[in-house]
């Protein structure tokens, strides 16, 4: 048996998904495997850019979790 631990950052650019749709969505994705989830969080990023930082998928970790919590509530 094994645990795996992700930490995934969800951007829904068209205001489509609630996080509860998300994370239903992500349970139902993984058939045979048991999901636990720990504090989900959501903020606004504003309208879509084609330049906005979430836009691209070459960020490490540091940057995201650094970027994420400069988003103002």
């Amino acid at each position: 048996m094994k645990v795996h631990k992700f930490t995934i950052y969800v951007i829904d650019p068209n205001y489509e998904q609630s996080s509860e749709d998300l994370k239903v969505n992500i349970e139902n994705g993984f058939e045979d495997q048991i999901v636990h989830y720990g504090e989900i969080e959501s903020k606004e990023i504003g309208e879509w850019d084609d330049d906005n930082f979430w836009n691209f998928d070459n960020h490490r970790k540091d940057t995201l979790e650094k970027e994420f919590k400069s988003i103002k509530v």
